[in-house]
């Protein structure tokens, strides 16, 4: 996805290297939500990697049903992709596709954190 398609959901802002900015940062996002504290704060900025390769339980940034969410990758045996809230509050807001629905999903990239997030309690 370009940017300036991405522009179209708002909420996000190209990146200049240097600074306090990850090297492989892309892209930033804020996080409007409390869907994964309290790992990701609401209202705190994240640094995206965009076209990188999730591994179980990294974190996200996902085009899905129309919006970007920020969530928890993972897929069961049966190839059906999970995307995980880390905030146990939020558990009804977790979106599962069939294996054969993955095409209504687009990784936009992975969120750089200092270390990996937990899988969350409840799942």
């Amino acid at each position: 996805m370009k940017s300036s398609e991405l522009a179209a959901y708002g909420g996000y802002e190209l990146v200049e290297r240097g600074g306090n900015i990850p090297p492989e940062a892309d892209f930033s996002l804020v996080i409007t939500d409390k869907s994964m504290e309290p790992h990701i704060k609401q209202n705190s900025t994240v640094y995206v990697q965009a076209r990188a390769e999730l591994e179980e339980f990294d974190t996200g940034i996902f085009l899905c049903n129309g919006r970007i969410i920020c969530r928890q990758w993972c897929q069961d045996i049966l190839g059906n992709v999970h995307l995980l809230c880390a905030n146990p509050a939020f558990e009804k807001e977790n979106i599962s596709l069939p294996s054969g629905e993955r095409e209504k999903l687009s990784c936009l990239g992975r969120v750089l954190l200092k270390s990996k997030l937990p899988a969350p309690g409840y799942y």
